[in-house]
């Protein structure tokens, strides 16, 4: 084993070492609102530790008593390997369910809408190039200003709608533009996209 994978194994291990040590606190803790912010700061640090792209999400505590970590290459394709390495060695533990990537989630309506933003599969159309070699696509979005804040909610809209993993080895390249009102009959509505990813994984298994 080369030395740079023995060091990131090392640092894997101290995380998860950490993640056990803390567990009650990150489990229960981040169901109080007072609590939650300082605690997601502590495993966001721990996580960047192992790549500065990793990012998570918690879910509250499930109706089976568990709660879901998931850990997110934030859509970065370099960082995929760890995320994968991180997810091999997680523990087992009856309190949690560990998640590679963010996962696809099955309804045709979400939305994501804060004081920045404001977001649904609704807001979005495409059109798209797909041949043998590659599956291209342009994203048009409605009153799309191209600020980061609006690009980062496009990413979590993509990858809840074909999975982050998906999203990204799938599809070859994305482009955003604004939509074009008069333009919208001649576009494909955001929800058809899962089909097309799915029948070019079917090809291409």
């Amino acid at each position: 084993m080369e030395l740079e994978n023995i060091k990131q194994h090392t640092k894997i291990a101290k995380f998860w070492a950490w993640f056990l040590k803390n567990e009650p606190l990150l489990y229960y803790g981040t169901e109080h609102p007072s609590n939650r912010m300082g605690i997601i700061e502590k495993i966001s640090l721990q996580l960047k530790d192992l790549n500065k792209f990793l990012v998570f999400e918690l879910s509250p505590i499930r109706e089976g008593e568990y709660k879901e970590f998931i850990i997110s290459a934030d859509g970065i394709k370099e960082a995929f390997s760890t995320v994968l390495q991180v997810i091999k060695y997680a523990p087992k533990h009856k309190n949690w369910r560990f998640t590679a990537f963010r996962p696809r989630m099955e309804s045709d309506d979400l939305s994501i809408s804060t004081g920045l933003i404001d977001f649904s599969y609704n807001d979005l159309f495409f059109r798209y190039v797909l041949t043998d070699k590659e599956f291209g696509v342009e994203l048009n979005i409605r009153n799309f200003k191209y600020t980061e804040w609006e690009k980062n909610a496009l990413f979590v809209l993509l990858d809840s709608l074909v999975g982050e993993y998906d999203a990204v080895t799938e599809i070859d390249w994305l482009e955003w533009v604004v939509l074009d009102e008069q333009e919208e009959e001649e576009l494909f509505p955001f929800v058809e996209l899962r089909k097309l990813v799915d029948e070019r994984k079917e090809k291409r298994a």
